[in-house]
């Protein structure tokens, strides 16, 4: 197996690094990283030089983050696709424990180890208290994913900012997906002020177009 490894970024700051180092670091390394810069402003790119000759990087002009996932997918030839964040970390030995259980498991699309949170954990609580019915029971960083489940269900929705994740998943549902857990930490989510998943009424807009287009296409297909 052949695995792609996608990181979109934005203007992503100080933990730009660590995300891409804990991705290089890897005993088993994906076979390509492909960095796609969705238009930042920040000189992040010339950051890059510091991987020479281990990544792929790929600029476009700025579209949002499923975009710039799906320009990562189309580039990638990888038959596993697997995705990293600019402000996460991938701890050491996720990708050999993953694709041993993809391996382990040629029925499965995908497989999925733990989420582990760690950063600003309190505002972390205070958010779910406020909102308990917002939640992350996995993540794209946490997963592997065969090319054949983009290949059947087709790839992020790229008119949502927020929740392309969310509706990926529920077509994968629908399309009868098979996802194996896996009992391994497999990504370690980094909580600060300037994640996406901290604007609670964008993610709840976003969440409600999912439900929306779900509901419209199962209405088509009756």
């Amino acid at each position: 197996m052949i695995v792609s490894c996608i990181v979109p970024f934005h203007n992503p700051g100080a933990h730009f690094q660590p995300a891409i180092d804990s991705v290089v670091d890897q005993d088993v390394q994906p076979d390509e990283i492909i960095l796609v810069d969705d238009g930042s402003t920040d000189g992040s790119s010339a950051n890059l030089r510091a991987y020479s000759g281990r990544v792929v990087a790929i600029r476009q002009e700025n579209a949002g983050v499923a975009a710039a996932r799906n320009r990562g997918v189309a580039a990638a030839t990888g038959d596993v696709i697997a995705f990293q964040d600019a402000d996460d970390i991938w701890p050491p030995g996720r990708m050999a424990a993953l694709l041993a259980a993809l391996e382990a498991n040629p029925d499965a699309d995908a497989v999925v180890g733990r989420t582990e949170y760690f950063g600003d954990i309190a505002g972390l609580r205070l958010q779910l208290k406020q909102k308990p019915e917002i939640h992350a029971p996995m993540l794209l960083q946490s997963m592997l994913i065969r090319r054949r489940l983009f290949d059947r269900i087709g790839q992020f929705n790229e008119s949502l900012s927020t929740s392309e994740d969310l509706d990926f998943f529920m077509r994968a549902r629908r399309a009868g997906a098979v996802i194996r857990p896996v009992d391994v930490t497999s990504v370690r989510y980094r909580r600060h002020p300037g994640n996406i998943s901290g604007n609670v009424s964008r993610i709840h807009a976003n969440t409600l177009d999912v439900l929306g287009a779900l509901s419209a296409s199962r209405r088509k297909s009756r």
